[in-house]
């Protein structure tokens, strides 16, 4: 679309074109044709096609200024700037930076950007992030990622001009301050997993049965770093192609969906607890290892419920959850994994390196 940018929801159900082609901005009326899916008389789905006229709504009349008097100075004009602001104030070890722009951007000058590290009372300059627009349809949104220290604290200073809008307009001076959890208030989830031949995937999920975290199967652990103290569910994918994710099956290209097994327990993660935990994939037939919380067509008979309350009793009594080390050991292991860099984020290379 070359002549505006599309921002949509995800249903598609709004859409908010930004026009780009100067002909188009100086109408003050448009035409659009609009096409869709229509049931007739005959309760058949057939293609129908609305045409609407749409009128530039006219800006709201400013009251008139004072006539000025022979040797007054005139009035400077107003500089309207863009928004491009950060979303929050705190971020997780793992978590990108989220900015919102107030239009489209056309280019960001990376040389007025700076971000900080305050080490002890001092602030020591880092490598500039990069800002990336991922979904073609919110051009608003960018991200930033970035390997954070637990428990510092940052400061992103983005100078005036540095982002510039479609419309010419550019953004003010802004600097934001924001603190990155401190490790001690995170746990580690480590899975030791049997049964396994080739490469696997194991994502974390939540209670909606939706994947939170992703790690792969490396001599057979799994490890969870910098999770928050919650209830999880896991699944593991037998990752035949080895590209990271479930790839599903395909009767032209006569291929089989990839294996997905569940750990048949909800995993309740306390804080500051280093956890291991062993999981058998074929210990328990296919049908019967999703645990009945995430299961989105739930059985409604008494045995279901019956069976239910015994799975939750049973993880009771195991005492499934087991500190594998002292809260220093914790903080050490911490430590260890943050100098690896294993923690799947973009590795600083320059670390703490001052400019």
């Amino acid at each position: 679309m070359d002549f505006a940018i599309l921002n949509s929801s995800a249903t598609r159900d709004t859409l908010e074109y930004w026009f780009t082609d100067s002909v188009l901005i100086k109408q003050d009326s448009m035409l659009v044709s609009a096409k869709y899916l229509r049931t007739d008389s005959t309760d058949n789905l057939s293609w129908t096609t609305d045409t609407l006229k749409m009128f530039v709504r006219s800006s709201a009349k400013k009251p008139k200024a004072a006539k000025k008097k022979k040797g007054d100075e005139p009035d400077e004009p107003e500089i309207v700037f863009m928004n491009f602001r950060s979303k929050s104030n705190s971020l997780e070890v793992y978590q990108e930076m989220q900015f919102n722009a107030s239009q489209p951007v056309a280019s960001i000058d990376y040389s007025k950007i700076k971000l900080e590290e305050k080490v002890d009372t001092v602030w020591v300059e880092l490598e500039t992030p990069v800002f990336v627009n991922r979904d073609s349809l919110k051009p608003l949104e960018y991200v930033a990622e970035y390997e954070w220290f637990p428990g510092s604290r940052y400061r992103l200073t983005v100078d005036s001009t540095a982002v510039m809008g479609i419309y010419g307009e550019w953004n003010n001076t802004t600097k934001t301050e924001f603190t990155v959890r401190a490790e001690e208030e995170y746990s580690v989830l480590d899975f030791t997993i049997s049964g396994v031949n080739g490469p696997a995937v194991v994502e974390l999920l939540g209670q909606n049965d939706q994947p939170m975290f992703k790690e792969p199967v490396v001599d057979g652990h799994a490890m969870f770093k910098y999770l928050l103290p919650k209830t999880y569910y896991a699944r593991l994918i037998l990752d035949t192609d080895s590209n990271g994710v479930y790839t599903e099956g395909s009767l032209t290209l006569n291929r089989q969906p990839e294996e997905v097994y569940y750990f048949p327990k909800k995993i309740n993660v306390r804080k500051k607890w280093n956890v291991e935990q062993s999981w058998d994939i074929t210990e328990l037939p296919l049908d019967q290892q999703k645990p009945y919380d995430i299961k989105k067509n739930k059985p409604k008979t008494k045995d279901a419920a019956a069976n239910r309350r015994d799975d939750e009793e049973e993880e009771e009594d195991e005492g499934f959850y087991i500190p594998g080390s002292s809260s220093g050991d914790f903080n050490n292991s911490m430590s260890n994994s943050r100098r690896s860099g294993s923690n799947g984020l973009r590795r600083n290379e320059s670390g703490r390196r001052a400019f």
